[in-house]
């Protein structure tokens, strides 16, 4: 009999719960990075209507993702489902506040599409925004809550078990932070460096001294890019944040740049607006005065949010004199991309140039990717580069493999 044991199985997971988009990486076993997403809505449904719930014939089990946490519970619908059932996403309500299903429902879709065990051990990662790390702190019960759940729940028609082992909280812009530390420490170390994550609902500061978190000027605020559409949405009654993000994902300016590791081209292109795919006149006079209105509405939105934005990075951030670097991050940057250089213009600031994202063609897409358009469209490079900076630290990831474009597998870095 063999005294040889068996390497446990383990599922190492990220999860960034955007109030736009939940962002996820994994491996399995140390193997290949995947990526998943799901939407941000969530509903609970009396337990009743489970019958009536997909029960997950689909390639992507997330697009159809439900969750139960013992036979009398509520149906918990999440992302895509969700939205069928005209969910929304509640902005008042913290990140953490519904984290718990959103966890259930990850895990249940990964299980599900790699086919996992009961026999797998789950390390977690995330994401939250830096004013609700105390909250955690704070609320004991949390962790012990998720680890039950996660021991024993129903993701759509098929019961999951997992053990859950390690839980690693952190706040936004982490990512960011733990790749400079490793890749240009001393220039955090010796200067004064604010860390800017732009979010859709939320935009953080973090600001070091000479390496070390000041309180004093790190804060989170509620001014995310939901704010300008709100402003948008208030004046044209027919609009509605999401059809105004599609209207923005559908004309970035293709100034693509090759990236020649893995043949993939991600585009750094300026963001444009689909004016006349929003307008809802059809006649083609009354359409140009229309979209005409609606770009007054959208610039006028813009500049009223920017403003609001720099008052508050402006109360946050300490004087020009002692803020040397700046760094930019974050979904909504691209965005904002011209008039954030010129606010670092005028602290005299330099900005440090986002190298992480250059990271993820190498580990992250193939041919076969379906986040492979969402990726060459540019806004997905600064939706999951803080992910992948945490995820690739927390899972100790090995990065001399890098991904094959046209297998999706892991070959040696050349």
């Amino acid at each position: 009999m063999s005294n040889l044991t068996q390497s446990p199985k383990i599922l190492k997971i990220l999860v960034d719960p955007g109030t736009s988009l939940v962002k996820v990486l994994y491996n399995v076993n140390d193997g290949v990075v995947r990526l998943l997403t799901m939407g941000p809505e969530y509903v609970s449904l009396p337990n009743q209507k489970s019958e009536f719930l997909p029960s997950g014939d689909t390639k992507r089990a997330e697009v159809n993702a439900w969750v139960q946490v013992g036979e009398d519970d509520n149906c918990h619908l999440l992302g895509q489902l969700a939205n069928s059932y005209r969910a929304s996403t509640n902005l008042k309500k913290t990140k953490v506040e519904l984290l718990h299903y959103k966890i259930l429902g990850v895990l249940g879709a990964i299980a599900k599409n790699e086919n996992l065990t009961t026999e797998y051990r789950v390390e977690l990662a995330l994401l939250i925004p830096f004013n609700e790390i105390d909250y955690l702190k704070r609320d004991k019960n949390w962790s012990k809550d998720l680890i039950k759940k996660v021991g024993g729940f129903r993701f759509q028609t098929s019961n999951i078990s997992f053990e859950l082992g390690r839980i690693d909280i952190k706040p936004e812009g982490f990512g960011y932070l733990s790749y400079f530390l490793k890749n240009k420490g001393s220039t955090l170390k010796n200067s004064n460096t604010a860390l800017i994550m732009l979010g859709y609902r939320n935009t953080s500061c973090l600001f070091f001294r000479g390496g070390s978190l000041d309180r004093s000027c790190t804060g989170t605020s509620m001014f995310g890019y939901n704010a300008m559409l709100n402003n948008m949405v208030g004046q044209v009654p027919y609009l509605n944040e999401s059809n105004i993000l599609k209207a923005i994902d559908t004309n970035v300016e293709d100034s693509s740049s090759y990236l020649p590791e893995v043949g993939i081209k991600i585009s750094d292109g300026e963001t444009k607006i689909n004016f006349a795919g929003l307008a809802q006149v059809h006649d083609p006079e009354k359409k140009e005065v229309e979209v005409k209105m609606l770009r007054e509405v959208y610039s006028e939105s813009l500049a009223e949010y920017w403003t609001l934005l720099t008052d508050w990075l402006e109360q946050k951030l300490p004087f020009a004199a002692e803020v040397d670097n700046i760094l930019f991050c974050g979904g909504s940057y691209s965005f904002l991309a011209d008039r954030l250089e010129v606010f670092a213009k005028d602290y005299n600031a330099k900005i440090l140039e986002d190298k992480l994202i250059e990271e993820l063609p190498k580990y992250l897409l193939w041919r076969r990717s379906p986040y492979l358009t969402a990726f060459k469209k540019g806004n997905f490079k600064h939706r999951f580069a803080d992910a992948w900076g945490f995820f690739s630290s927390f899972s100790n990831y090995d990065k001399s493999r890098v991904l094959n474009i046209e297998t999706g597998k892991t070959r040696e870095k050349e």
